[in-house]
């Protein structure tokens, strides 16, 4: 067995072509990746055991193929610094300490133009990766989707990725960082209809924290500042839709601008758990009126196990310590003409409570303004503008 104290490599070039082959006879065959490396090196090299491996200013080539299908992973200027590598007879694996890349900011293609590049990679025997400065690029926006200073990645499994195409992760943190959503998205939902050709999607948990959140398109624009939320059971398969769950999403301070609604909105201190949304403060204008609720929080006693299925146009309860409206009311029109064909959006609220109520509002036809406490609203409902509810 070839034992070493230090090997130090200067300047290495690096190309690589690996084969998988499938026995298509037997079904459901998974891919035992540390035993395919394991039986590389010790065809190339044999028994080893290597205390501190140093790999200085490399250049790698690597091209996994499996059947028709291959990933190309170009990486220049790597350095490489691996603690306890060892290979030996008995062993059908290899064992390794943790692993630390100097990248020098090297972009790695994910999905239909999207790069991946960071300063310093860690990755440990527990298959824990570790990024840091990382930057995420959308070529075909020409945009920057995110960047953070630190990326944690749970048990994630490499080799399956690299051999499989399977994305199986157990926990993702994501801090301090920003986020610029793109007006398509890019996870599996954008025109091309695809995953990037990854086989299958697994993350058991995300959470992001203190996370600056940003969206764009044509008449829209949403931010988010201090987003954090927690997301559980990732999962998509194929070309099937993503499937997940979400806890909770708190946001420090949110803006929402859609300029054809003629609707903006500002937000403070937002914390949403599916059947409870709070919030310190909301101002919502559309057109020349204005909206200002303080200290709200509003009940739904729906099914909060996955947000998608919630009803938000339907709600329990809405409290609020202060309410004040001001501005212009819509003109009553003489005539409506009604779509038939045209879906009706209906809100409604089974009761609304408000500890103090100021209103100043007018039209063309009136004015008033007044003040109040202990304003209590039952059976609200809101029928395509229309205005009903008890007292």
């Amino acid at each position: 067995i070839l034992t070493y104290e230090k090997v130090s490599i200067v300047k290495p070039n690096v190309d690589l072509h690996l084969f998988l082959n499938i026995d298509k006879t037997k079904d459901d065959v998974e891919t035992n990746e540390n035993e395919v490396v394991t039986r590389l090196i010790k065809q190339t090299i044999g028994e080893c055991n290597v205390d501190t491996l140093e790999i200085d200013d490399a250049q790698i080539n690597l091209v996994l193929q499996k059947e028709d299908d291959s990933t190309l992973i170009a990486l220049p200027n790597v350095d490489f610094t691996l603690y306890t590598f060892s290979v030996t007879k008995e062993s059908n694996t290899f064992i390794t300490g943790t692993a630390h890349l100097e990248l020098d900011k090297t972009s790695i293609e994910l999905t239909d133009g999207i790069t991946i590049s960071c300063q310093k990679l860690i990755f440990d025997r527990e298959q824990n990766l570790n990024f840091t400065d990382v930057q995420l690029y959308d070529a075909e926006n020409k945009m920057m989707v995110a960047e953070c200073k630190l990326l944690r990645l749970q048990e994630f499994h490499l080799l399956s990725l690299l051999f499989d195409k399977e994305l199986l992760i157990k926990h993702i943190a994501f801090e301090e960082a920003i986020i610029n959503i793109p007006p398509e998205n890019i996870f599996g939902t954008s025109k091309k209809g695809n995953s990037g050709g990854l086989e299958k999607i697994m993350i058991q948990s995300i959470a992001l924290k203190n996370v600056d959140l940003n969206y764009a398109a044509t008449g829209k624009k949403i931010s988010a500042i201090g987003l954090s939320m927690q997301v559980y059971n990732l999962s998509k398969k194929g070309d099937k839709p993503f499937e997940y769950q979400l806890s909770e999403i708190k946001v420090a301070n949110a803006n929402v601008d859609l300029e054809r609604e003629q609707t903006h909105a500002t937000l403070q201190n937002i914390e949403f758990k599916g059947q409870l949304l709070q919030a310190k403060k909301i101002n919502l204008k559309q057109q020349d009126l204005e909206i200002g609720l303080e200290d709200m929080s509003a009940v739904h006693r729906g099914k909060i196990d996955d947000f998608k299925n919630l009803d938000y146009n339907n709600w329990d309860a809405i409290h609020t310590n202060h309410l004040d409206l001001k501005g212009i009311l819509p003109e009553k029109t003489t005539t409506k003409i009604v779509d038939t064909t045209k879906a009706k959006n209906r809100f409604a609220v089974a009761q609304i409570n408000v500890k103090q109520v100021s209103a100043n509002l007018k039209n063309s036809e009136l004015a008033f303004s007044f003040s109040g406490k202990n304003l209590a609203l039952k059976n609200i409902t809101i029928l395509d503008g229309e205005f009903n509810c008890q007292s």
